[in-house]
């Protein structure tokens, strides 16, 4: 079983979204494209304030995997150590929050499920607190 953690961050309502990590396999090697199937990636994004969290606001299946999973290193913006990331998912406003507008308080919840070729799934979730737009 893989070690995890949930990645957590807060976006701006109205705002896209830029969520940035380091995913390793169920060995703690770190996960590289080479593990994946061209189109592995599923993503799901709920609303955990709303009448029914269980419900997704915003779902994607069979993703193109080099969209997300990048070489270790290359995604431009991290801070947190010298190894860098190598998982990233830019989410448009328009797209994500096409059907359901994000809310000004609400906590989103993303999980991203990447099917590996050879060590099944690996999961990632992602907490997101939206911080309300005061002044328009």
């Amino acid at each position: 079983m893989s070690s995890s953690s949930v990645v957590r961050g807060e976006f701006i309502q109205g705002s896209d979204i830029r969520v940035m990590a380091r995913v390793v396999k169920h060995d703690n090697s770190t996960l590289t494209t080479a593990d994946c199937g061209a189109s592995a990636v599923a993503l799901r994004l709920f609303d955990l304030n709303a009448s029914d969290p269980t419900a997704a606001i915003y779902s994607a299946d069979s993703q193109t995997t080099t969209t997300f999973v990048k070489t270790l290193g290359t995604v431009t913006g991290w801070t947190v150590d010298s190894l860098g990331a190598n998982f990233i998912w830019v989410m448009s406003n328009a797209t994500v929050f096409a059907s359901t507008a994000a809310v000004g308080g609400h906590r989103y919840r993303g999980e991203v499920t990447i099917t590996t070729t050879s060590f099944g799934k690996v999961i990632v979730v992602i907490e997101l607190a939206c911080r309300p737009l005061l002044g328009s």
